[in-house]
């Protein structure tokens, strides 16, 4: 993320805040749509050799998790907020499910 910056003689400090928002939209931006291609990366089950629920459960949440940690920046804490467990919680099912941080 970009710093606000000193404005030279010929910006105003309007010009630079706005210049300053617009950085930041673009950064969110760029993250939404990081995260919208890696939501369409999902597997595709495979229905004609059935569906294993419990793995696929398993699956789902260690997912979860993952983009939890990833939009907080490995942040345990925020991301067990943003899961709505408890951060003790959050710390067994990563080590359970060998998540790298």
């Amino acid at each position: 993320m970009q710093l606000l910056r000193k404005a030279t003689d010929d910006e105003t400090p309007l010009k630079l805040a706005l210049e300053y928002r617009l950085g930041a939209i673009n950064e969110l931006a760029h993250s939404l749509l990081s995260f919208m291609n890696e939501i369409g990366e999902v597997s595709a089950l495979n229905l004609d050799d059935g569906i294993n629920l419990h793995h696929e459960v398993l699956r789902y949440e260690s997912e979860l998790i993952r983009r939890a940690l990833q939009l907080t920046k490995n942040h345990q804490v925020r991301a067990a907020k943003m899961l709505n467990i408890k951060p003790t919680t959050l710390n067994s099912k990563i080590k359970r499910y060998k998540i790298q941080i």
